[in-house]
């Protein structure tokens, strides 16, 4: 019997059934893809074209290659012959079928490097959308906003909110913004393909992955009244409906950085009239930032953030009225993508949000009565403004993620007993020495407790006293900043 032109694969994973559907794609018209089914436990893809090369084809995605006769499905041998048998043949018509959503709404993309643009279009939460905003103005670039209702790719799921910011430039966008925005938590970055209106583009693809199929073929397959956005395996593949038109993100300038926020001056001379105390803007140059002030939300974005630094033992957290402060002795080795970055003046734990400054200045003396806390608090000074946190309730940050810890057992079973039993005392005791020598270390339990020592003395506004507890810690580069800071104090003060 001659071997039929309609073949079809079973493929045990998305993805297989995805590069499969991407070769027939890239052919040119030589297959053609007929019909697509979720399979028990996998995917079955049927196609029109020669068999042998069909046959390759499946089989290097990673498929099992079937051909069709008039009682259903029979499968090639390895070989390439093909059985007739009836008893052999499988039935499909009971799968359902299935469309390309489906099959990619939880494929994971290829991943790729991202290629210099200069034009993007970022997907944020709505939560992020002031953040990534005031970050694009602040470079000079044009940017649009327009609000979104998304779904995931397939499924009945209730839409969600979400902010779409177009961010051009006349350049290349800074690779540091492009960055930035990829560490934000839920945030798809692509590419605006700007031989079309951006209210047309329908397809919207991470610029950290490579599309599985022709981004023309896939193009033309989408309506632009249902846009699709395919994204890195943390944020998913999402539809989106736009809600509304573009606005300008110069519209949003005075709403999304607030008015210095006010308060009044502790002095009681009649004359002159006091002034009132406020922050204002003041550029500074400086690279690093010595805390952070993060919303409960921001809070938990920046778990996995530190989970995965090599110093988040350093680490240190201080709960407040719906806000928390961190920060470690010696400042932040980096800064995080959210929060409001501080700036360490003292005294004590006295912070101000960095690129600004009060008005008119305080002195290091009247600060501490101007503010009105005392040496077991530290104040945050910003412009949405001023937090105070209890020292006395400082925390580790891995207690943000730490859980129970396991079962540990203990203890020795018959036979273990019986085996010291047959070794003299005297043996037992030389060996156990030998091993505790070998294997001792300068109290390793004592970093924990240095660290936070040095903490709360970096608090106290001691900076040499926390310097040498984070060289006792093993900390000397934290420990030289401190160093640095305190010999720059003292100039100061003359």
């Amino acid at each position: 019997m001659t071997a039929p032109t309609r073949c079809a694969g079973y493929f045990p994973l998305d993805r297989q059934a995805v590069a499969f559907l991407g070769v027939l794609a890239q052919a040119g018209g030589a297959y053609q893809p007929l019909d697509l089914r979720r399979a028990p436990d996998g995917w079955w893809l049927e196609a029109e074209g020669d068999p042998q090369s069909l046959i390759s084809l499946i089989r290097t995605a990673g498929g099992r290659p079937y051909g069709a006769v008039s009682v259903g499905w029979t499968a090639f041998s390895g070989s390439g012959s093909f059985g007739t048998q009836a008893k052999m043949a499988l039935t499909v018509d009971d799968w359902p079928r299935a469309d390309l959503a489906a099959l990619l709404a939880n494929c994971a993309l290829p991943s790729r490097q991202p290629v210099p643009s200069k034009a993007l279009a970022a997907i944020v939460p709505p939560a992020l959308g002031r953040w990534v905003l005031q970050r694009a103005l602040a470079l000079g670039l044009e940017v649009d906003l327009v609000t979104l209702a998304r779904r995931p790719l397939s499924g009945e799921e209730s839409e969600t909110g979400a902010l779409m910011l177009t961010l051009r430039s006349k350049t290349p966008l800074p690779g540091s913004l492009i960055h930035t925005l990829g560490d934000l938590p839920d945030t798809l970055l692509a590419h605006l393909d700007e031989r079309i209106d951006t209210a047309r583009q329908s397809l919207f693809l991470d610029i950290r992955c490579r599309c599985p199929l022709p981004e023309a073929v896939l193009r033309e397959s989408l309506p632009a009244t249902e846009p699709w956005a395919l994204g890195t395996p943390d944020v998913g593949h999402w539809r989106f409906r736009r809600l509304g038109t573009p606005i300008p993100g110069l519209s949003f300038l005075y709403s999304a950085i607030p008015d210095p926020a006010p308060f009044q001056g502790a002095t009681s001379a009649p004359t002159p009239p006091p002034i009132p105390v406020r922050l204002v803007r003041r550029r500074e140059i400086r690279r690093r930032s010595d805390a952070v002030l993060l919303e409960e939300t921001e809070l938990r974005w920046s778990i996995p953030l530190l989970v995965n630094r090599p110093a988040a033992d350093a680490v240190f957290l201080l709960p407040g009225a719906g806000r928390y402060l961190l920060t470690t002795p010696g400042g932040l080795d980096e800064a995080l993508p959210f929060g409001i970055p501080l700036v360490r003046i003292g005294p004590g734990g006295l912070y101000r949000e960095q690129d600004w400054d009060f008005h008119p200045p305080l002195p290091v003396q009247a600060r501490r009565s101007v503010l009105a806390f005392s040496e077991r608090q530290a104040v945050a000074a910003t412009a949405e403004g001023i937090f105070i946190f209890e020292i006395d309730r400082c925390l580790p940050a891995w207690a943000l993620w730490v859980g129970p810890t396991p079962v540990v057992q203990g203890g020795l079973t018959a036979e273990g007993e019986r085996c010291l039993e047959r070794v003299a005392e005297t043996v037992r005791t030389a060996a156990a020495q030998q091993f505790a020598a070998t294997f001792a270390s300068p109290s390793p339990d004592d970093r924990p407790r240095l660290l936070e020592q040095a903490q709360r003395a970096e608090w106290a506004g001691d900076w040499v006293g926390a310097a040498e507890l984070l060289e006792a810690a093993g900390e000397p580069a934290r420990a030289a900043r401190l160093y640095e800071q305190a010999a720059g104090e003292k100039e100061t003060n003359g």
